[in-house]
């Protein structure tokens, strides 16, 4: 009669091990798959936190999914890195580990407290090892037991599983998207278009299979040695270090920083073999305010139409750039997919080739770049 409540427990910690386990059957994406594994070895072995650390198979790094952090495993401290080369070790290892108070020595930065307990499990999967799963306990509690132990490689096995059938199914995504790009942009080729629309779309889909920002398609002739500049496509977001640019450099945007107004340049006969960026047949650059104080600013340029802007451009210009001035100020908690909106739509309002908002870096001195977006083409 005295096992009991032993037993109760066990048929409890079992019954609590399939519902949890059963819970990640359905997802498929793997960062919510994670998170829900960290969540569910918190549930079934109490704890402060755990982790859940896949491993690249081709580069052997580690990609750590964790619940709130323990206030002692701060990341990049010495012990932190010190639990991850015990993590690496299980990884290679495959093998459990289940940390003892009096394994202090472990953790020699904790000032002579005990370091939490701790209980490490490897992911495997047809001898494959996949990554880890560790929980650590409250500072000052119990050692984990080797029952603890046992539910979370248990817990485990049943999470490799799931893991392995999201990332088949994220390559398989990844895949389907790939050999769709390809058929798209063979199409783009291979259509009776003209050529700069196929510069165009050669640059849209390269950016899209590499999920890049900025793509530039250049000629090489071999008889002269000379590159040069065919296309470019820019949507690039820059939370805070965009590229950035003394006033010296730009006198154009002094003058319509000194003005507060927007200032239109004109450019003729810029075109050339070796055109560079800086190039365009029109500009309008647009102080942006906020809140009265001048934030930043738009620089919009097209590269080959010389048409002269019409003050009523300019009024919509004007109007469109003012809406991105709030979006500056408190840029830190702003969707940049906001930013990333309103920069394509002040582009097309102003039926220019490339958009650039900059804000200052050293108010009066220097700008710092923060979202770029538009298509070139050039023409010899």
């Amino acid at each position: 009669m005295e096992q009991k409540p032993h037993s109760d427990k066990h048929l409890a910690d079992l019954s609590l091990l399939f519902t949890l386990s059963s819970s990640f059957i359905a997802v498929l994406n793997l960062p919510q798959l994670t998170s829900r594994i960290a969540e569910a070895a918190l549930e079934l072995i109490p704890g402060v936190e755990s982790r859940v650390v896949l491993v690249d198979e081709d580069t052997r790094r580690l990609y750590s999914y964790q619940t709130e952090e323990a206030a002692w495993f701060q990341s990049g401290s010495a012990d932190m890195q010190i639990q991850e080369k015990l993590i690496a070790n299980i990884i290679d290892s495959k093998q459990p580990f289940l940390s003892q108070t009096e394994e202090s020595f472990l953790f020699p930065h904790l000032d002579g407290d005990p370091p939490p307990p701790q209980i490490m499990v490897p992911l495997t999967l047809y001898d494959r090892a996949l990554g880890a799963i560790t929980v650590i306990g409250q500072q000052g509690n119990p050692d984990y037991t080797l029952a603890d132990q046992d539910l979370l490689v248990a817990l485990a096995k049943y999470a490799a599983v799931a893991i392995e059938n999201a990332q088949l199914y994220q390559r398989t995504l990844s895949r389907s998207a790939e050999l769709a790009l390809l058929v798209e942009s063979a199409d783009a080729i291979s259509s009776p278009l003209d050529f700069d629309q196929v510069l165009n779309g050669i640059a849209r889909y390269s950016m899209r299979a590499l999920q890049a920002h900025w793509c530039v398609l250049s000629e090489w002739n071999p008889s002269t040695n000379v590159v040069t500049r065919l296309a470019e496509y820019r949507s690039a977001i820059w939370e805070n270090n965009g590229p950035s640019l003394t006033l010296a450099e730009m006198p154009m945007y002094q003058q319509a920083l000194s003005s507060s107004k927007p200032a239109t340049f004109y450019y003729e006969n810029t075109r050339s073999p070796d055109t560079r960026a800086s190039d365009f047949a029109r500009m309008l650059i647009i102080p942006i305010q906020s809140e009265g104080v001048i934030v930043g600013l738009a620089d919009i340029r097209s590269i080959a139409n010389s048409e002269r802007f019409i003050s009523a451009d300019v009024g919509r210009c004007l109007r469109k750039a003012m809406q991105i001035g709030p979006l500056i100020t408190h840029r830190s908690s702003v969707n940049l997919e906001q930013m990333r909106e309103l920069v394509i739509q002040l582009t097309q309002t102003a039926n220019a080739d490339w958009c650039t908002i900059l804000t200052w870096s050293d108010p009066g001195e220097s700008l710092l770049t923060l979202a770029a977006y538009g298509t070139g083409i050039w023409r010899e």
